[in-house]
């Protein structure tokens, strides 16, 4: 026995080159899954990075807060230690301290914020005048920050030198935010801000704030950071009660585990090419079964029992295994270094978590590799065929069966991905690429023997290399099985990257359907009381302009129970423009639901507003004290404005607001007055018993707009809270109040519309003879008639209801006046105009709104580097694929010229041209090409459908809104294959026509040795 190790060793050092096919493959095979755990842990670390810069300033940064009243000098300067010592756990920035008093009124009626911050000349930039030179408890100096300039009391002693704009983006923002509404005053430092004598008693927030040190986070780890995090703040509340640390914590939380859930997908994603890689070691392994065998044989003869044979197979097949192994854990551990170090990741630790994470799918791929290498390299070559065709039909049973195991049990989403995944779903890729591989193989020489029998006699080359391969299968068929795995891999590549790119532009459809979204912005202003329409249209040329419109509504199911949906009143007219409309809400035609939806436009109702006016004037007679009156008018561009009005000498007046022409009064809203309401529930909460409601008659007179009445205005006005009588020269409403306020509202005489709208099959099940009844806001129900159904609708939930705008906000104010005002904007571009409507909306005015922009969101989604990670893994393995395919090509011409090498010689000598002889070489080849090639990407494509509907994560690691769509991408696979096609025939036919151009004929024995 201890012979077989030495003659092993003999035989390994003595040609090398034999093994080098096996190495490699075994290599390269390992590398995938290191570079993979490399690949998560880098991607996890710019996701951090990428989640923290999407925030707002204040958001991405560690602040702590105590509010109060003033502090003593000595305990400032404690907490100041205190605050900075605690938070150096967490970063290595520098913490500057703020100072926050609350809104202070001046004496015009004005509001402003008054603030300090330390180093103030670091943080600001100063536009005007100077910067605070001084601060006293007397007299402090500030700059202005914002619009406006407030009115100063000089008692306080506050006085203004200059404005500024802020440069640190840290700088009272987060907690300490005062907002835009108001004028801010900065001081220069806290500690004499605070003095200031004439605010000692007003109250005021302290904080410190520095940026979350992202570093940090990523040598503690997520879990390790945040637990020191909840440390620091349990220690700041025990050194001073009040003390408050906040922190993006949701924000790590969330990112970490948006990395985790793609750091498993790549494995899902890498495993396919890790299974062609051993192949390609089993292809070397095949080059080295005639040699094995004639060694093994020698053995024999010489009195070898098997046991010797089987542990000299055991040695020289785990040999180049474990070599292969260490070299690819080598070669990758460098790679993932490099890569780390230029993210400014350290490459060391990086390395040591990449090969730990990759250690049981490393050994498995050793182990795997090794029992191939030694099975192909064993199996006798006098073995009957059918016992391989058995072994295949057996294993590609089993992996059917496998799969479909794995379709039963489920999918991989962002839900389940955070727990334990179900390995079938992991090992889905492995089978289908194996299994797709084995029965191109398996059917390859049934298609070669047909095209062989078909082809004309005359055609002496193409035959002779078809009929020759199918004499000896093995090489070609693995090489076959080999090629049509590696093309799989290509078109899955190709086809999932186009897939998660499409799933981007519909994620980013979906949220914005059209090319920009603007609603209300963050200090509540509406979009059209910021611009009017005809402005948001000149923003680029092109532009139209689409209201939209959104509530919440219950549909009940029983009298106890109702089921919530999103209510959405859309412009028919934008449906047809929403792009990728089949992907985001499915394959009805957008421009029939168009038409199903829109209702045409009633004769508007209500008293018209003469242009211009300014005042509106009601003569109001009888029980007027109790109750208040709110005048609602309607704008040309959708608006709904409210006016209280006020008595006035036997008149209820109100000054009229500038709104775009045509203005109506539409409804009028009776409430109790605040008064009434008081005394009323005091008696019922002090005395335990109800009194009588609230019951008189409110007469009106006709509307008149600067003095000018409005004849025949109340002609037509109903009720359905009260009783009114309606005349050419007054309106008597007689009101008990049994709710919280009553309606009048001009044309509701006559029957409410049926509303025709879209709702998602769960909610249109619920209609009865196909009409819903919508209950908004605990007002009366309106009836909606199903009129079409889709599985999703851009912008809404899971449940919805989607209307023609205009008649949902009819209906909306019939019930509520008020409720029906359009809050939102879908704007369309035409192409070529995107970027300039992006850059309009990003200027003033509209910067007070929130703007949505549809190219913004594909932008972030595809830069995120969740995706770029992806996309590289993808690439990657596809690259792989074709270099190895493109080799195994070239090493079947090169192997059959040497195996062959017989039948040639026997060839040549009866005199069959060399030229010939080449030529049925390179047919070989292209015989495994054209059908290795077609059946690979059969493999692919069913491989990418069945992981987009397994696999419902977006390229960002989230659940896909709308569901992924299989997309090809055929211009990109179809470049890539025949690049390939043509470089591998190309490398084929140079290998062939190099072959066989001695002077004489070479025996066989000359070729083998």
């Amino acid at each position: 026995m201890p012979l077989v190790p030495a003659l092993a060793w003999a035989r390994l050092r003595h040609r090398p080159a034999r093994w080098l096919l096996v190495c490699l493959g075994v290599a390269a095979a390992t590398m995938l899954p290191v570079l993979a755990e490399g690949s998560a842990g880098l991607v996890a670390g710019q996701a951090l990075r990428h989640g923290i810069e999407q925030l707002a300033p204040g958001q991405r940064s560690l602040i702590v807060s105590f509010p109060g009243l003033r502090l003593g000098d000595d305990e400032l300067a404690q907490m100041d230690h205190a605050v900075r010592d605690r938070l150096a756990a967490l970063a290595a920035g520098p913490t500057r301290a703020e100072l926050l008093f609350r809104r202070i009124a001046d004496p015009s009626g004005g509001t402003y914020f008054l603030g300090a911050a330390d180093e103030l000349s670091s943080a600001v930039r100063i536009t005007e005048g100077r910067a605070p030179a001084s601060c006293t408890p007397q007299r402090c100096e500030v700059v202005v920050m914002g619009d406006g300039d407030p009115r100063l009391d000089p008692a306080l002693g506050i006085v203004v030198v200059g404005r500024a704009v802020r440069t640190d983006p840290l700088l009272l923002t987060g907690t300490f935010d005062p907002g835009h509404d108001a004028p801010l005053l900065l001081a220069d430092g806290v500690d004499k801000a605070q003095q200031l004598a004439s605010l000692e008693t007003f109250g005021r927030s302290y904080g410190w704030v520095t940026p979350i040190d992202l570093d940090r986070v990523g040598a503690l780890g997520v879990d390790g950071y945040l637990a020191r995090s909840a440390d620091v703040h349990d220690n700041l509340w025990r050194i001073k009660p009040g003390l408050v640390l906040t922190a993006p914590d949701d924000v790590l939380r969330a990112e970490d585990a948006r990395a985790r859930r793609s750091s498993r997908r790549f494995a899902l994603l890498g495993g396919a090419a890790t299974a062609l890689l051993l192949g390609f070691a089993a292809i070397g392994a095949i080059g080295l079964r005639r040699d094995h065998a004639a060694v093994t044989e020698l053995l024999r003869r010489r009195g070898a029992r098997r046991g010797v044979q089987h542990t000299l197979t055991a040695i020289e097949s785990a040999t180049p295994v474990i070599l292969g192994t260490l070299a690819g854990l080598v070669a990758a551990g460098a790679v993932v270094a490099a890569r780390a170090a230029g993210a400014g990741l350290p490459g060391w630790p990086s390395t040591v978590d990449a090969l730990g994470a990759a250690a049981v799918p490393v050994a498995i791929g050793a182990l795997a590799a090794g029992v191939v290498v030694a099975v192909t390299r064993a199996w006798p070559a006098t073995a009957a065929s059918g016992t391989a065709w058995r072994a295949v039909d057996v294993t590609v049973l089993a992996g059917l069966a496998v799969a479909g195991l794995a379709l039963a049990r489920g999918t991989v989403s962002a839900a389940n991905l955070d727990e334990r995944t179900d390995p079938l779903l992991l090992a889905l890729p492995v089978i289908a690429v194996v299994c797709g591989g084995l029965l191109v193989g398996r059917a390859w020489p049934v298609l070669t023997a047909a095209v062989a029998r078909l082809l004309p006699h005359g055609w002496l080359a193409p035959r002779l290399g078809l009929l020759g391969a199918l004499r000896r299968p093995l090489r070609p068929v693995a090489t076959a099985a080999f090629l049509a795995a590696a093309t799989g891999i290509v078109v899955f590549a190709g086809a999932y990257q186009a897939t998660l790119r499409q799933g981007a532009v519909d994620q980013a459809g979906f949220a914005v359907p059209l090319d920009a979204r603007v609603s209300t912005g963050p200090n509540l202003e509406r979009p059209l009381e910021v611009a009017a329409p005809e402005k948001f249209a000149a923003a680029a040329p092109g532009v139209s302009v689409h209201p939209a419109l959104r509530t919440g509504a219950g549909v009940p199911i029983n009298a106890a129970e109702s089921l919530g949906a999103d209510v959405i009143g859309v412009d028919p007219a934008a449906l047809p423009l929403i792009r990728s409309w089949a992907d985001i809400a499915g394959p009805a035609d957008p421009q029939a639901i168009a038409r199903l939806i829109t209702v045409p436009v009633p004769t508007p109702a209500g008293v018209e507003v003469p242009d211009g006016a300014r005042t509106l004037a009601i003569p109001a007679t009888g029980d007027a004290e109790p109750v208040t009156v709110t005048a609602w008018l309607r704008a040309g561009d959708g608006r709904d404005a409210g006016l209280a009005l006020r008595a006035d000498g036997g008149r209820l007046v109100a000054e009229l607001p500038a709104l775009p022409a045509p203005v109506r009064l539409f409804a009028l809203t009776l409430a109790e007055s605040q008064d009434y309401a008081t005394h009323h529930q005091h008696r019922i909460g002090e005395g335990g018993i109800e009194t009588q409601a609230l019951a008189g008659t409110l007469r009106l007179g006709a509307p008149a707009f600067d003095a000018h009445p409005a004849a025949g205005a109340w002609a037509g006005w109903q009720s359905t809270g009260a009783k009114v009588d309606a005349g050419a020269s007054g309106l008597a409403i007689s009101y008990a109040f049994a709710g919280a306020r009553i309606v009048v509202r001009a044309g509701s005489a006559a029957a409410a519309p049926v509303l025709p709208v879209l709702a998602d099959p769960v909610t249109a099940a619920r209609a009865a003879a196909g009409t819903l009844q919508l209950v908004v806001n605990a007002n009366a129900p309106f009836t909606a008639q199903v009129v079409g159904v889709l599985p999703r609708f851009p912008t809404a939930g899971t449940r919805f209801i989607v209307a023609d705008v205009h008649a949902l906000a009819d209906a909306l104010d019939a019930r509520e006046p008020g409720t029906g005002s359009i809050a939102e904007l879908w704007l369309w571009a035409p192409d070529g105009q995107q970027a300039t409507l992006t850059g309009a909306l990003t200027a003033a005015p509209y910067d007070r709104l929130r703007v949505d922009l549809r190219q913004v969101r594909q932008d972030q989604l595809a830069s995120d580097p969740l995706a770029r990670g992806a996309a590289g893994l993808l690439t990657s393995s596809a690259v792989l694929a074709l270099l190895v395919g493109l080799v195994a090509l070239v090493l079947l011409v090169v192997a059959e010229r040497r195996d062959e090498s017989a039948e040639l010689y026997a060839w040549e000598s009866d005199g069959v041209a060399p030229g010939t002889l080449r030529m049925s070489l390179f047919a070989r080849a292209a015989a495994i090409v054209g059908i290795g090639v077609p059946g690979g990407l059969a493999v692919g494509l069913v491989l990418s459908a069945v992981t987009t509907r397994l696999v419902t994560l977006t390229a960002v690691g989230t659940a896909p809104t709308p569901p992924l769509t299989l997309s090809v991408g055929a211009g990109w696979i179809a470049t890539v294959l025949a690049a390939a096609v043509v470089v591998g025939l190309a490398a084929a036919g140079s290998v062939a026509g190099a072959s066989l151009r001695e002077s004489l004929p070479r025996r066989p024995e000359e070729v083998y040795s």
